[in-house]
């Protein structure tokens, strides 16, 4: 029982997750998802670069809300991920980021952070923005405008080169500011 519902779990963040690399996302029929024509954004700072995918999940009930965060995180950074399709040979249905790091030793010099969320319902512009802080001392910030459409999962990437100066608990925060909706994302990670 609990390997199935770890199954589960797990397709559903896969799916939940799904962000770019100019490819689409075919998902079986059973998971009730519409394949979709995918967009890749750059935001307008070029800092932040958000990557998307198209799918639409069937039926939200009332009360849903317009935009929904998903999550943030670390990774190692890598040139050209995020990605969809992109696992094992281009395999349809799959994510590829970085590593995920929770603590980032001196040997890694750049990191990506890395913010996902989902457009259930909304479509139009947007702003998003994606800080690393320690206490009130801003790391790496980036911001920029980016149009979603309803049923999009987007991908806004900040990877920051890692300054020797960095060490001990960081802040992680995501924020997307679309029309009167407002999701924020936060999560902490440590340098060496």
């Amino acid at each position: 029982m609990n390997n199935r519902i770890s199954a589960i779990a797990i397709a559903a963040i896969v799916a939940a997750t799904l962000t770019g690399c100019g490819q689409s996302y075919s998902a079986p029929a059973a998971a009730g998802l519409d394949q979709r024509s995918s967009v890749a954004q750059i935001a307008d700072s070029g800092t932040i670069t958000t990557k998307s995918v198209a799918f639409e999940p069937a039926g939200a009930p009332s009360g849903t809300p317009a935009v929904v965060g998903t999550y943030i995180s670390t990774v190692f950074y890598v040139s050209g991920t995020p990605c969809f399709n992109c696992v094992n040979g281009n395999t349809q249905g799959t994510y590829g980021t970085g590593d995920p790091l929770g603590y980032v030793n001196t040997q890694i010099p750049r990191i990506g952070i890395l913010f996902v969320y989902m457009s259930v319902s909304y479509s139009g512009g947007c702003t998003v923005t994606v800080s690393l802080k320690q206490g009130t001392t801003t790391l790496a910030t980036g911001s920029g405008n980016v149009n979603l459409s309803a049923g999009g999962v987007y991908s806004s990437e900040l990877a920051p080169t890692r300054q020797s100066t960095w060490h001990g608990l960081a802040n992680m925060s995501g924020k997307l500011v679309c029309g009167t909706t407002t999701v924020n994302q936060s999560g902490k990670m440590y340098f060496q």
